[in-house]
């Protein structure tokens, strides 16, 4: 036999073996997938940054209300008021009013205001009732979720997922703002 030959069978060898491997290789099911995710996202609930800014906060907040009452029987009411006269916009909850956005107030840092708003009446409400679970946001902007967890399934994901964009974090007030939440108004 020649090199050539033997090359030739080699190669053909092992296109065979390959060929069996890919055939024999079982793709994950779903369950497999969403075991091997630190995240379960279809426990997930759309919010999205800029809705929320423009007026959506009562819209994202009753979207958590069925998640919410799981860890607090009797969750806090939503107030928005809209003020055209001066353009302004805020949500009170829990005895606290929140600056959402205003003319004087830049569009950007507002989608941050109403996010750390909206996390901050849900996990307020969760630390009064001594729940495990707060709500983590992922992601930003347009793109942003909540999601419950507890500090030590958020640490998980943390570990779990290879990007940092991806884990699961607590909002803030944004840089440069002062803290969102005010004491209301006296009258």
């Amino acid at each position: 036999m020649h090199l050539v030959e033997v090359v030739g069978l080699l190669v053909a060898l092992f296109s065979i073996v390959f060929a069996i491997l890919l055939v024999t290789k079982k793709a994950p099911s779903t369950a497999e997938t969403k075991r091997s995710s630190p995240l379960n996202y279809d426990e997930a609930t759309s919010l999205d940054a800029e809705d929320l800014a423009e007026g959506g906060m009562r819209k994202g907040y009753d979207a958590l209300l069925p998640r919410l009452i799981q860890y607090t029987p009797q969750p806090w009411d939503l107030e928005e008021r809209i003020d055209a006269d001066s353009g302004t916009y805020y949500v009170m909850a829990g005895g606290s009013e929140y600056l959402i956005d205003a003319p004087n107030l830049d569009t950007v840092t507002g989608w941050g205001r109403a996010t750390a708003a909206l996390f901050s009446i849900v996990n307020q409400q969760l630390a009064l009732e001594q729940s495990e679970y707060r709500l983590y946001a992922i992601n930003g902007g347009n793109d942003l979720f909540g999601i419950f967890l507890t500090s030590q399934e958020a640490e998980a994901a943390r570990h779990g997922l290879s990007s940092e964009q991806d884990w699961p974090y607590l909002p803030t007030a944004p840089a440069g703002t002062t803290d969102a939440a005010r004491a209301p108004a006296q009258t």
